[in-house]
């Protein structure tokens, strides 16, 4: 996010485009597994739960509820690219005339 809000103050962006392409490949990540491997690390349960408490209360720099639905990810293509646009289009600093669009390439 830092990086596309300087491109926009530096270069006057006035159009963004999140592009998305259909793959065929879904996430094969087990988000149990990495989050258990995540815990098993010394030192970073505080930091997992500073992680999650900004999770709940920062928005719209972490959106979803906690650090698992954000490894998650989108359920969906259609989904990953509108929270992805709607993250940028909504962010306090993006000036309110840049035009946001999602884009599908097959």
């Amino acid at each position: 996010m830092r990086d596309i809000i300087i491109a926009v103050y530096q270069e006057n962006v006035e159009e963004i485009f999140v592009v998305g392409t259909k793959d065929g490949q879904k996430n094969t990540v087990d988000i149990q597994d990495l989050l258990n491997k995540i815990y098993e690390k010394d030192g970073l349960k505080e930091k997992i739960q500073t992680l999650d408490y900004l999770f709940k209360n920062s928005m719209p720099e972490f959106p979803g509820g906690n650090l698992s639905e954000w490894l998650e990810g989108s359920k969906t293509l259609t989904e990953g690219i509108q929270n992805s646009v709607n993250i940028i289009r909504d962010h306090p600093l993006m000036p309110s005339h840049v035009k946001v669009h999602g884009l599908f390439v097959n």
